[in-house]
């Protein structure tokens, strides 16, 4: 009675997942599965989606270039925010102490990431290693300070950047310093003793904006020193606020003054203030003032071309599989959009960028006419006409009826001959079988001998030759489809039987019984 219940209980089985198979099949890209589906992607970068998982959206992390060699690198992206003991991103400044917190990817302006500092956590300090602007004595040469800045509060007195350090020369121990600070909601610079002049170092400089720190607004901040020329620049997005001449004139003509910077000491940055900051950055070298397009690229988190994505070629298991729709979750801001395309064939090894052709799809709506083995998806992602905001992906699915492989036989019978068995057995249930495969081996989960598989075509029995009496053979049936022999669905469960030039019929059995040989009794009953 319980070998029956089991037997029941498993025929049920089969035909419940026949039943399931017969129903839509679904490949997610993103979302909880992730993009390691996609194949290629230009344009795009990763940030925080729907339930903050990791999306699709444009890549803002395209900038000017350095204006020279970077000296000091802080990104603020999430795989190299810095920690405490690490360093900046060149490696080149050791990290003391940072209260900087992660503002995650959907509050920055570049990149992955930016840093969110309130008052009173001491912002970040660092350290600069030899030959480093700030991390030894001498000329400053030329150089480049340049950040991104959301404010919260525009306080007085808050502190952006601050460097305090002291050198001996002829006028005895010499202290400077350099602050970057709010005042008057505006930022103000202002240099002690770096630049020496006839009378000895110029107690103070300073240099300041004549455009006001917005709450809630991202400004770009470039302050810019041309040795060369000796020209000290400030600069808010793009646009010269003030400049001074480090000359023995204070004009453009005259002499050039020396700069010279102390000995090494932390750099103190963001130490109290509140809000976000993003991509700080020191270079060796004098940023050009920008031209009309280069300030456009400054000023725009994305680049107004699209960005693109293709998945790989996603395996559906049969060659007559459908695509019935896609099914997107994304966010469009006003002004961006997104565009989708499909493809689909039944191999996938000489296809090329624009063959097959791509299709293009309205998610959520009705695919009709896509039919093959494997499919690939593309997505294109647009930013807004003024490139400050751009569309994010967070999931891609993929609905298919998918051509699965044929079910096995749902029962074989084996019956051993003199040097060869026979198989037979009952037609899966599975309507589109063109033929079924005996293999046959030596070993448990091993079909090695030579014949095998057999291919049986549409035949529902064969006899299989030229075995070993007395071996014992196992033997599994599978049924295959139009995609070919090469593609077969799932065996069936083994069964054992061993050919005898005896007993022809010792050793048959079904695929719901035991494999015990039967024993052969005496005629007179007894063993």
């Amino acid at each position: 009675m319980i070998r029956l219940k089991t037997t029941i209980f498993v025929a049920l089985a089969v035909l419940f997942s026949f039943s399931l198979g017969a129903q839509e099949h679904t490949v997610t890209l993103g979302g909880a599965s992730g993009w390691n589906r996609i194949e290629s992607e230009n344009g795009l970068s990763r940030v925080s989606g729907y339930l903050g998982q990791e999306a699709l959206s444009l890549d803002s992390s395209s900038v000017l270039q350095s204006a020279g060699p970077d000296d000091l690198y802080l990104s603020f992206d999430e795989a190299h925010f810095p920690r405490i003991e690490g360093t900046d991103d060149t490696g080149s400044y050791r990290v003391l102490s940072n209260g900087l917190r992660n503002s995650g990817r959907s509050r920055n302006r570049r990149g992955t990431g930016a840093a969110l500092s309130v008052p009173g956590a001491g912002g970040i300090v660092l350290r600069g290693s030899p030959g480093t602007l700030f991390g030894g004595m001498g000329d400053a040469l030329s150089f480049t300070i340049e950040f991104w800045l959301l404010p919260a509060v525009t306080e007085n007195g808050s502190s952006l950047f601050r460097y305090r350090t002291a050198y001996s020369g002829s006028l005895g121990q010499v202290y400077q310093y350099i602050d970057a600070s709010v005042f008057r909601n505006h930022i103000e610079w202002t240099f002690s003793n770096i630049w020496i002049g006839s009378n000895g170092p110029l107690p103070r400089v300073t240099l300041s904006a004549g455009d006001n720190l917005v709450p809630g607004i991202w400004s770009h901040h470039a302050l810019v020193y041309d040795a060369e020329y000796g020209l000290l620049e400030y600069r808010v997005d793009g646009l010269v606020q003030e400049v001074r001449y480090m000359t023995l004139t204070g004009r453009e003509e005259g002499t050039r003054m020396p700069s010279f910077l102390g000995e090494s000491a932390p750099l103190e940055i963001a130490s109290s203030f509140s809000g976000i900051i993003d991509e700080f950055r020191i270079s060796r070298g004098a940023r050009q003032v920008a031209s009309v397009d280069e300030r456009h690229r400054l000023l725009v988190p994305f680049n107004r071309n699209s960005g693109r994505f293709v998945s790989r070629p996603i395996d559906s298991g049969g060659i007559r599989s459908l695509l019935n729709r896609i099914e997107v979750v994304e966010s469009l801001p006003s002004g961006t959009g997104t565009a989708w395309f499909v493809r689909s064939g039944t191999s996938f090894y000489d296809w090329t960028e624009d063959s097959p052709p791509w299709i293009p799809v309205v998610p959520g709506k009705p695919v009709s006419g896509l039919e093959g083995r494997f499919f690939q998806v593309s997505g294109e992602l647009y930013p807004d006409a003024s490139g400050q905001r751009s569309p994010v992906v967070t999931s891609v699915r993929l609905v298919l009826h998918a051509d699965e492989p044929p079910l096995p036989p749902p029962r074989f019978l084996v019956e051993a001959g003199d040097r060869s068995i026979r198989v037979s057995w009952k037609p899966s249930i599975d309507r589109d079988v063109a033929g079924y495969l005996v293999y046959i081996g030596e070993r448990p989960g091993e079909y090695l001998h030579p014949r095998s598989p057999v291919d049986a075509g549409q035949n529902l029995s064969l006899v299989i030759d030229g075995l070993q009496n007395g071996k014992q053979y196992v033997v599994a049936i599978a049924a295959y489809d139009d995609a070919g022999r090469t593609s077969p669905g799932p065996l069936t469960a083994e069964m054992t039987v061993r050919p005898s030039a005896v007993n022809n019929n010792a050793f048959d059995s079904l695929s719901d019984q035991t494999t015990e040989p039967r024993r052969i009794l005496p005629s007179n009953g007894r063993q």
